[in-house]
């Protein structure tokens, strides 16, 4: 049972922003689908908020706003692109992969891509020999530098909604 009063068309954009951030992540998974239904009017909250978005924290409401940011408004998508070309979410790499393509199709919500890449991203991470043969052993991971995997499960986590990571 959710705490505090059900969320309807009556409640404002910026309320229905407000609590969708300060929700814990449980209860935002409910709120979704009322987010969700009113895109066109959250769109130019979220723009002016954007700043006010951590970068570096592991929560997915930042993944998600901008997601629907994104969606909704075309020149937003641009302006997002250009202003972070290296992607928006905070994410470092000891093996000096480069996670801004990964993260743009992540953004777009083109998953099958993103797969591929994060694939792609693993096999190199486990070294010449997975590159080689196109998949990882179990036993290549553990030698895997853990902010990699950090960063790739932030990825996924932000946008995915909470649903993929690792």
């Amino acid at each position: 049972m959710l705490s505090g009063p059900p969320v309807s068309k009556t409640v404002s954009p910026e309320q229905l922003l407000d609590r969708f951030q300060a929700s814990p992540p449980r209860q935002r998974q409910t709120l979704l689908r009322q987010l969700l239904q009113r895109r066109q009017e959250l769109a130019p909250l979220i723009q002016e908020r954007l700043d006010s978005l951590d970068a570096t924290e592991d929560d997915w409401a930042g993944g998600c706003l901008l997601q629907i940011l994104v969606e909704v408004d075309s020149q937003a998508r641009e302006d997002l692109l250009a202003r972070y070309p290296e992607g928006w979410l905070a994410v470092a790499s000891a093996a000096g992969i480069d996670y801004a393509p990964l993260q743009r199709h992540l953004l777009l919500q083109d998953f099958e891509a993103a797969d591929r890449l994060t694939a792609s991203a693993l096999r190199q991470l486990a070294g010449p020999g997975a590159v080689g043969r196109g998949y990882v052993y179990f036993s290549e991971v553990a030698a895997m530098p853990a902010v990699d995997l950090e960063s790739l499960d932030r990825l996924w986590l932000a946008y995915s909604r909470g649903r993929f990571g690792f």
